[in-house]
């Protein structure tokens, strides 16, 4: 009986579950499913839950004395983790904070760190549910500073007149999925990144078609396995896989594809100075992004279709300016740049005409009722 107390007492302290006294890591530990971070009046918990019948995992704060789950704030809720796929939250070798799936980086705090300061680096959860990134006495990022949906007591929330930055709150897209429908002129998106539209049928992110060594900005199908693209941005400008893309609302208020500090597509309208810290990119239910600026629509997807008519969407024609909308294909399934087949609609009057096909029946008084 003492032998097998000594073995006990013997086993190391890294292989033992974190408990409720844990409220914080270091660089040198991590956690995965089912460990949690306590903080220290045993309010809050950060670790790994994966919402109603959701089958990803997120890394999120939430009341630990409710029963019923109720998140205040996610981390990686625009590049969620499989659930298959075992994740792990930690203090990186260069003292930031990462969520990996595998050797993946799926989410980091970003922060520029000082080298001599990284062996002190540590995580800690507060009272108040913040959890900050510290480095010694040094509190290096917070996530009060980039909230999700929610404000608890404590935290503030401003903006800043002279660098544009504002902090906001945007909903989960529903119960089961903590993505966000849009992005604000402070926040972006990259690789494993998506926008989901309210009810979850379309995604805006980066994608690369079958073997394609390059990245394009695109909207598809959120519910149908197989890659279904609908739209592509930067079509003519892809971006080299090797480098980071980023998608994000510009200062001038335009929405852009940046690829390093090059602009490689960009929305390119005309901006009211006095409206851009309204600026926004809104994914809608139909499949159309649209960048907002307050309660004007600026600009919007399906005024530049690429190859996919969808419903809702208008094909166009303008004998005046000239200007005409049409669908032209990809090159084939590997490249979305332009083909050679287009489809366009063109203002065309026949004298003594007669129809050659109806997409609908004729009504006297409304014309053509186009089917589905």
């Amino acid at each position: 009986m003492l032998w097998l107390c000594c073995l006990l007492f013997m086993v190391p302290s890294s292989f033992l579950p974190l408990s409720a006294s844990v409220n914080s890591i270091s660089i040198n530990s991590s956690i995965s499913i089912n460990q949690t971070i306590i903080s220290t009046d045993g309010k809050f918990a950060l670790g790994f839950f994966s919402p109603g019948n959701s089958t990803s995992s997120y890394l999120g704060i939430w009341y630990n004395t409710i029963p019923k789950l109720t998140v205040i704030w996610v981390a990686n809720r625009a590049s969620p983790v499989p659930k298959g796929l075992l994740p792990v939250f930690r203090v990186s070798e260069d003292g930031n904070l990462v969520v990996l799936s595998g050797r993946k980086v799926v989410w980091t705090s970003n922060v520029s760190v000082i080298s001599a300061s990284v062996h002190s680096a540590e995580a800690v959860l507060l009272d108040n549910g913040n959890l900050v990134l510290k480095h010694g006495e040094n509190d290096l990022w917070q996530s009060f500073d980039h909230p999700t949906d929610t404000i608890v007591s404590g935290m503030k929330m401003s903006s800043n007149r002279r660098t544009g930055k504002q902090m906001h709150l945007t909903s989960w897209v529903d119960d089961e999925h903590p993505q966000q429908d849009s992005i604000s002129i402070n926040s972006s998106i990259s690789i494993n990144q998506t926008i989901i539209s309210a009810e979850g049928k379309f995604a805006l992110g980066f994608f690369s078609p079958g073997n394609s060594t390059s990245s394009y900005l695109g909207i598809w199908y959120n519910t149908i396995p197989k890659l279904t693209v609908i739209w592509v941005a930067n079509r003519a400008s892809p971006v080299p896989k090797g480098s980071l893309p980023v998608f994000r609302v510009s200062e001038d208020g335009n929405l852009v594809v940046l690829s390093g500090r090059k602009v490689v597509w960009t929305s390119n309208v005309s901006v009211i100075s006095a409206s851009v810290h309204s600026a926004e990119a809104v994914l809608h239910d139909n499949g159309n992004l649209v960048l907002k600026h307050g309660e004007n629509d600026l600009w919007q997807s399906f005024d530049h279709p690429t190859d996919t008519s969808v419903p809702g969407m208008k094909m166009s024609s303008n004998r005046r300016t000239g200007k005409q909308m049409r669908l032209t294909s990809w090159v084939d399934d590997e490249h979305p740049q332009q083909g050679i087949y287009s489809i366009v609609c063109l203002q065309t009057q026949l004298k003594h005409g007669s129809p050659w096909f109806l997409a609908g029946k004729f009504n006297s008084r409304h014309g053509y009722k186009q089917h589905g």
